[in-house]
């Protein structure tokens, strides 16, 4: 009788390691937590593209670009990566924080979603989207948004 708890236990480990084939290696690289830890350090009220600005800012590549704004305490991260795993296309991500707030605000989209639309129309969905993420975490954190934020520079990620 006690053989057979132990076989089974085995067996089943057998089969929980050979059913599920291992993950693929994703196609992106977190960042560290919190953005706004890098985001402080860059140029005030201006957009600055990076592939991956944390990393450093090295030019935007076709498959990876950040776009990062610092209006403090604001900070928006808008991030182009390409599809992992195979997959076709790209995802864009906006990010939306508030310095001293534990609070984020995020949009995810795939290109799926927009690349119907031309140059012009890519930019007016990313600028209402970033600027619907800036209001949303402002509110959010109880403070008020004051400045504009210029989203024509983000025509940049599609160049």
């Amino acid at each position: 009788m006690n053989g057979a708890p132990r076989l089974l236990a085995v067996a089943l480990l057998a089969v929980s390691s050979s059913a599920a084939p291992a993950d693929p290696p994703s196609g992106t690289i977190d960042p560290p937590p919190g953005p706004q830890d890098y985001i402080a350090a860059l140029p005030t009220h201006t957009w600055v593209f990076g592939k991956l600005l944390w990393q450093g800012r090295e030019p935007c590549t076709k498959d990876y670009c950040e776009a990062a704004f610092n209006a403090q305490p604001l900070f928006l991260l808008v991030q182009k990566q390409k599809a992992c795993c195979g997959g076709r296309g790209y995802s864009l991500t906006v990010i939306g924080r508030v310095e001293g707030c534990a609070s984020a605000s995020y949009y995810l989209a795939w290109s799926k979603d927009f690349d119907r639309l031309g140059k012009s129309g890519r930019l007016a969905f990313l600028s209402r989207h970033v600027t619907q993420i800036a209001s949303a975490i402002s509110s959010s954190c109880g403070k008020s948004l004051s400045v504009r934020i210029p989203t024509e520079a983000l025509s940049t990620l599609w160049s």
